[in-house]
């Protein structure tokens, strides 16, 4: 069978953000630069004091309150409950890694539930790359490769493929009519990244809109879904944003 351009522009993507990015990243960064030290700490602060509790007191950061509170820290939960098997040191790295190599493919994911042909999305997915490479702007943004190697802001690396995988799955589900899995994905951005999330859910009213004004007919299934993705989207993270 023919190999996909889409396919063969995403390996392509990978290896050069596997040898231009994450070899170094893994072999060299000992992660004391800028926002990526305190990212650091509270990883090796939930590895070391805080797993599996996601709240809790942490006396270096924050004021006073809670960390997880009022940040959204899944990324930093996470690589602290594996970094109790393998080192927060590592399973940090592991995380941005993951992030990484994920971005792409969530991307190319969202393309195709979008309809787009096979060398559109290759064209489109070459794009973004290429715009997460080349931007350099004072002071970064955020959500592209500089900011996540740079600055350290790995959080929000974390959360652009969960973004890209949430809408893609929000569309699949106007078309069969399910909300379970979209609600999940929107929880997880919530709990990671809180800007990206709002992006998200700007994204998912713009994908309501469209699909309604594409099949007037499915207006009532259109509306079911969304309200029931809404409810238990604020009922699965209401622990998290409510306080």
């Amino acid at each position: 069978p023919r190999i996909s351009n889409s396919f063969i522009v995403l390996i392509l993507i990978e290896l050069f953000l596997f040898y231009s990015y994450l070899l170094p990243f893994l072999l060299y960064n000992n992660l004391y630069s800028w926002d990526m030290v305190g990212h650091y700490f509270l990883t090796d602060y939930y590895s070391k004091s805080l797993f599996p509790k996601l709240f809790g007191w942490n006396p270096s950061f924050f004021g006073g309150f809670p960390q997880g509170q009022f940040y959204p820290s899944l990324f930093h939960w996470v690589a602290g409950g594996v970094g109790i098997l393998i080192g927060s040191f590592w399973s940090f790295k592991l995380m941005v890694t993951i992030a990484i190599i994920l971005t792409p493919i969530a991307f190319l994911y969202f393309l195709r539930k979008l309809n787009f042909s096979d060398t559109e999305s290759a064209f489109s997915l070459l794009i973004l790359t290429t715009i997460m490479i080349s931007i350099d702007t004072s002071p970064i943004p955020g959500g592209d490769f500089t900011s996540t190697f740079l600055v350290g802001l790995v959080s929000q690396a974390l959360s652009i493929p969960l973004l890209f995988f949430y809408l893609g799955v929000l569309i699949e589900g106007f078309r069969k009519n399910n909300f379970i899995l979209s609600s999940i994905l929107l929880t997880l951005l919530l709990l990671t990244h809180a800007f990206t999330a709002i992006v998200g859910v700007l994204a998912a009213s713009i994908i309501f809109l469209v699909s309604v004004s594409s099949d007037r007919t499915r207006l009532s299934e259109y509306l079911s879904t969304a309200f029931f993705h809404a409810v238990l989207t604020f009922s699965l993270a209401a622990f998290w944003f409510l306080p």
